[in-house]
């Protein structure tokens, strides 16, 4: 399986202690890379650093920056001997898991993807809501939208091979891909690729950067306020409303709430009697604290997710 590779900082937010992560580091057991290694005048980007480099396991002699990513030590003797630097630093999560109980791994996994975040939305989501707004043909809108690069869009997984004959033999493999313009423009055409939206799974053959290839890809999300751009989902709205409160208005997130109110009728998580249940759905899902949205606020949009959800 392909791995995902976390910054510095994030590995420390997984509750793992430091020293104990450079000293597993120290004996190869958690794999580590730079964006860019540094040995006095030598460097290479994207490198694997080797396990001497944490010979200090944490301690005084290794100059750590856990923000940044940005380490360096100096090795006195042995093949390593020399001044090191390594800036952009990330580890390899399958590696840091290991050193988490067995049931907390999957939920860590998670959280660390697009799949957990609720900022982005399953590529069938993306492409029900497109059918919502009127487009007759969802699927082909959302890959011509992301083609153009108006949608940002993330695999979970991604391969990719020399020849779909080698399909079983990747000579690559990465997770949490950022997917480029041109996988769109080529491996997801209509014709000659394949695809199954429910899983967000896309695969096919054409023209990339480093020539043709194979490539396919699963767990496809895109970020939700690209959508909601993209399918014009109203903006915010420009009056005030009448609360009586003292202060600012507080500032609501509405392409991001009407799509996951419309992500939910579309699962089956939520089946609204009357547009008035879709109002008190945005209301809680827009409530923070003591905040919150009156009915007429929401009513524009309430009417709006009411009105293409009984179109299905």
């Amino acid at each position: 399986m392909a791995d995902q590779w976390i910054a510095a900082s994030t590995a420390l937010e997984l509750g793992i202690d430091r020293m104990s992560l450079c000293a597993r580091l120290h004996k190869g057991e958690v794999l580590a890379r730079a964006s860019s290694l540094h040995r006095g005048d030598q460097s290479a980007t994207n490198a694997n650093i080797p396990k001497e480099f944490w010979w200090a396991e944490g301690h005084g002699a290794l100059e750590q920056d856990w923000q940044t990513g940005d380490f360096a030590t100096s090795i006195e003797r042995g093949d390593f001997q020399g001044e090191w630097q390594a800036f952009g630093v990330k580890f390899s999560l399958s590696s840091l898991l290991m050193m988490l109980p067995f049931e907390l791994r999957p939920e860590k996994r998670r959280v660390l993807s697009v799949a957990g975040n609720d900022k982005w939305i399953p590529a069938d989501d993306a492409r029900q809501l497109a059918y919502h707004c009127g487009k007759e043909n969802g699927s082909e809108y959302i890959v011509e939208q992301a083609r153009l690069g108006f949608l940002v869009g993330v695999a979970v997984e991604a391969h990719g091979a020399s020849r779909p004959t080698n399909f079983l033999r990747w000579d690559w493999e990465e997770r949490e891909w950022e997917i480029p313009d041109w996988f769109w423009s080529d491996f997801a055409r209509p014709i000659g690729a394949r695809s199954k939206w429910e899983i967000g799974f896309f695969a096919g053959e054409g023209s990339s950067p480093i020539g043709s290839r194979y490539v396919e890809v699963s767990g496809v999300h895109f970020l939700r306020s690209s959508v909601a751009a993209c399918l014009n989902l109203p903006e915010q709205p420009a009056t005030p409303e009448s609360s009586g409160r003292v202060g600012r208005r507080p500032k609501y997130d509405w392409p991001s709430a009407t799509l996951a109110v419309f992500g939910l009728i579309h699962r089956g998580d939520f089946k609204p009697s009357s547009q008035a249940d879709v109002e008190r759905c945005l209301i809680q899902h827009l409530t923070e604290g003591e905040n919150s949205p009156s009915e007429s606020t929401v009513r524009p949009y309430a009417k709006l997710i009411w009105e293409e959800a009984a179109k299905v």
